[in-house]
């Protein structure tokens, strides 16, 4: 018996050998309900996919508040109105209006996976001159990188990271990754994630 348990009473000394016991049972308890949650997982896949948006110079019909007319558009017919969302307080002149627009027109798709680097597709463009209707440009860029993971009991999770994050990890790699009450995981504790 410890030194110090010499010098309590039979009835403190019961007290306390009770409070020790007592804690050691709720102790995993209190860890599992306040501890860190997390997961051990594996990354079972990483996945890439790369998009290129191509515009096309198109004629349009539109209309407008004159003041916010596009430039280079044809102005067709203007007439005074009251604005219903309420921003302009007196009747205020709007525009229908005829031009060339860039709009969207499609996707050029590129997709694969850790074994091949990601990439960018090659859009295949209109030969006509930029100013003329139909002629087509290049527009927005978008890349989008992401892990999947699985821990024990096959639960997963997907994570979007940067490009530089994605390539430092490797299917089978294995790390802790925290996960909230509700199952919901805190990506930011991918290794190398900040």
């Amino acid at each position: 018996m410890p030194a110090s348990l010499h010098f309590l009473s039979h009835r403190e000394r019961q007290h306390r050998i009770a409070a020790l016991i007592i804690a050691l049972l709720f102790a995993p308890l209190g860890w599992k309900l306040f501890g860190p949650r997390g997961e051990w997982v594996t990354i079972q896949s990483l996945h890439w996919q790369r998009d290129i948006e191509v515009e096309r110079l198109v004629q349009v019909n539109d209309s407008s508040w004159c003041d916010e007319m596009p430039a280079g558009v044809q102005e067709v017919q203007r007439k005074l109105m009251e604005d219903p969302s309420g921003q302009r307080h007196e009747p205020s002149p709007h525009c229908r209006y005829t031009g060339l627009q860039w709009r969207p027109l499609r996707t050029v798709r590129t997709e694969g996976g850790h074994e091949q680097p990601p990439q960018w597709g090659s859009p295949v463009l209109a030969e006509l001159r930029p100013n003329q209707a139909g002629a087509e440009r290049i527009g927005r860029y978008k890349g989008v990188y992401e892990v999947l993971m699985v821990d024990a009991k096959e639960r997963d999770w997907t994570c979007r990271l940067s490009l530089q994050q994605w390539q430092a990890l490797k299917p089978g790699q294995q790390f802790r990754l925290f996960v909230d009450r509700f199952g919901v995981a805190n990506c930011s504790t991918v290794p190398g994630a900040r």
